[in-house]
């Protein structure tokens, strides 16, 4: 009986030492699968701009990156940098991300991207994206997504960089 007690003791301290380690790898996951999703739209967005030979566009929901994702038509032939839903015709729509993981952009306030036929950014400018998810404490798990203006995408993982 008294065996008994002592391998419950140790199981009950082992599954205690691993339970942060397990929210680390979950919050980990998260950040990747959030970071995959986001470049998987970009990349279909830039397809279908190039297949359709007109400008498509990437717009998110609500206030940030992690919310909707939808891809829109620009029945109007135009390429401007000036997308409005409701002028234009769905293509996709993708649900939420994880709830966890945080997604912010800090060098573009619109909640666009725009393509062109070639399948480059409307805009001059690139994007950058940052995906991140808190591990406990000050540390974050972290991946920066860079779109190039030629509509290339990079990751980078920035984990522990302070970029959260």
């Amino acid at each position: 009986m008294v065996e008994a007690l002592i391998v419950i003791a140790i199981i009950g301290i082992l599954m205690g030492l691993a339970a942060p380690q397990f929210n680390d790898l979950s919050a980990q996951r998260q950040v990747a699968s959030s970071t995959q999703r986001l470049v998987n739209m970009i990349q279909r967005a830039k397809n279908e701009a190039r297949s359709r030979y007109n400008m498509v566009s990437l717009s998110h929901a609500g206030s940030s990156w992690q919310n909707a994702l939808s891809l829109y038509a620009v029945d109007s032939g135009i390429a401007s940098q000036d997308f409005v839903a409701a002028d234009d015709r769905l293509i996709h729509q993708e649900v939420a991300g994880a709830a966890r993981v945080q997604v912010s952009s800090s060098d573009r306030p619109r909640p666009w991207i725009s393509f062109d036929s070639r399948g480059w950014i409307v805009s001059s400018a690139g994007l950058t994206l940052t995906v991140c998810a808190g591990m406990g404490g000050s540390e974050h798990y972290s991946n920066t997504v860079t779109v190039l203006p030629s509509g290339l995408t990079r990751i980078t993982d920035t984990s522990g960089d302070g970029v959260c």
